[in-house]
């Protein structure tokens, strides 16, 4: 290998390393974007909404930076094989780490108003779902950082239980609203609340196959598991 192509390697290196750093920042507000709207929603806390819906902009300002690097490492070193899969696996994590904010901005408009209601006694029932929300998406972000193939298939079956919990969860909302026609709107925000959730599961299934696809080159999007 000559000398000027070590060099470029390097540096490639170095500049998806700085990227994948963005990447675990960008993903740590993120986390905490959801943490302020699931809080907010359950502790009747409309600041802590509020603060989930403010620093959404924070979130977006990083998955505009990081596809700025990541277009520039493209451009710059051309890259090829696994170099270009591993920037544009990177860029696709970003994408799908800023529409978990956005779901997360959704539960916080929709805790917002419930905030402004009676309390509803069903909404504890939404704490299952939101813990394991939290789970997949954790191990999400952990399989794209360690880039752990194997991990990284263990995330649909998790979003399979969810799909479930889902489910359920919107049976028990429909079931509140015919005992009490009179709660309907406020039934149907916790509804709206509970698919934003899901959508979150589905974006993190999406960067466990993200971290696949980086990995090993292989393209899982679609396949049942």
């Amino acid at each position: 290998m000559s000398q000027e192509l070590r060099h470029t390697l390097g540096v490639i290196d170095e500049a998806f390393s700085r990227l994948r750093a963005e990447i675990l920042i960008m993903a740590a507000q993120t986390r905490t974007n959801l943490i302020h709207a699931i809080n907010g929603l359950f502790e009747r806390d409309t600041a802590l909404c509020n603060q989930a819906i403010a620093d959404d902009s924070d979130v977006d300002l990083l998955e505009k930076k990081i596809d700025r690097e990541g277009t520039e490492i493209i451009v710059r070193y051309t890259p090829f094989a696994t170099d270009l899969r591993r920037v544009l696996g990177a860029m696709k994590v970003a994408a799908e780490l800023e529409r978990i904010s956005d779901q997360a901005v959704g539960i916080a408009r929709r805790g917002r108003k419930l905030n402004d209601c009676p309390a509803l006694d069903e909404v504890v029932l939404v704490r299952s779902l939101t813990d394991a929300i939290l789970a997949i998406y954790d191990e999400a972000v952990l399989v794209f950082e360690e880039e752990n193939v194997e991990r990284a298939l263990q995330i649909k079956p998790m979003d399979k239980k969810i799909d479930v919990l889902h489910r359920e969860l919107i049976e028990e909302m429909n079931r509140g609203m015919e005992k009490h026609p009179d709660r309907l709107k406020d039934y149907l925000e916790v509804v709206f609340l509970i698919r934003f959730l899901e959508r979150a599961a589905d974006h993190a299934v999406n960067i466990g196959e993200n971290a696949i696809y980086i990995r090993s080159g292989q393209d899982i999007r679609y396949t049942q598991s």
